[in-house]
């Protein structure tokens, strides 16, 4: 009974820091799939096919979306769960209202004959409460949009700050010391000499962020795929002589085609756990669209 009771103690040791060493729980990480303080959303319009309408940033920190050219402020009558805000464009004006739970995106349309007419320029002259004119007036019309979340903008603006968060993490919940440098392709590549430490080396299709041993990527990981100019594809898990094996998380972004992935318009971002033995994928084991976490 007392053999039993150690080795139970000892299994559930050993999960735990399995568990624990998982780099999935990451905070930065995390932040940058989920879009924790910087949300990117690529939005469809469902009735005209699922067509391509837009992209915006929501910056919750400093309470604006950015768009191409602009920066729209969060209405006052923003929530935690609605972001809502306003555009106007040669007097005619859209009025958005984002779900976080569902990213759904609702506009509210007016044109440039009824704002005229409505005198929409004057009753909206306290830009920060621009919602309650439709206490009391109708919009032109309504839509709504099908948004997905994604990174690949993200890391283009924000990678050397968000690499950084990532490593100096996952060198804590390793327990491991930083590798010194960066690791390259070629033959000055200092990751050669890397032994037990956590470094950054770029690839020839992106790069990695985790643990290496004799030189090799080896254990917990992050591997960012770039397909054409953009990282889109995101797996994490473990590795083995440079290679993934077990069982690996992939987050493919709204850019992403995968033959397996029933999407083929790539409308939505998704997340896979696949089985991997030496770099060769065993078996598919899940495909989940990815959901955001509010």
């Amino acid at each position: 009974m007392k053999k039993f009771l150690i080795f139970i103690t000892l299994s559930l040791f050993n999960f735990s820091i399995s568990f624990a060493e998982n780099y999935l729980n990451l905070k930065s990480f995390n932040d940058l799939i989920y879009g924790k303080n910087i949300l990117d959303i690529r939005c469809f319009d469902t009735v005209q096919g699922y067509a391509y309408i837009k992209h915006d940033r929501i910056d919750f920190n400093k309470k604006i979306v950015v768009i191409p050219n602009y920066k729209l402020p969060f209405d006052k009558s923003s929530s935690d769960l609605k972001i809502n805000y306003m555009g106007n464009l040669l007097d005619s004006y859209s009025f958005y209202s984002l779900n976080l739970k569902t990213l759904i995106l609702e506009e509210k349309y007016i044109n440039k004959k009824d704002s005229k007419r409505l005198n929409i320029k004057k009753k909206i002259k306290n830009k920060k409460d621009a919602f309650k004119i439709f206490d009391s007036i109708e919009p032109t019309f309504t839509r709504s949009f099908e948004c997905t979340e994604f990174w690949g903008f993200k890391l283009e603006d924000f990678g050397k700050k968000i690499h950084e968060s990532i490593l100096n993490e996952a060198s804590s919940l390793s327990n491991k010391p930083r590798c010194k440098g960066t690791g390259i392709l070629g033959p000055d590549d200092p990751s050669i000499n890397w032994n037990n430490c956590v470094g950054f080396k770029k690839l020839n299709y992106g790069y990695y962020i985790g643990e290496f041993e004799d030189g090799y990527l080896e254990g917990q990981g992050i591997e960012f795929k770039r397909i054409g100019k953009t990282i889109s594809q995101i797996f994490v898990g473990n590795f083995k002589e440079d290679s993934l094996d077990g069982l690996i998380t992939g987050f493919h972004d709204v850019n992403t085609y995968d033959e397996n992935i029933d999407d083929p318009n790539n409308r939505k971002s998704w997340k896979t756990t696949t089985k991997y033995i030496e770099g060769e994928i065993d078996s598919y084991i899940g495909i989940t669209q990815l959901k955001t976490q509010r």
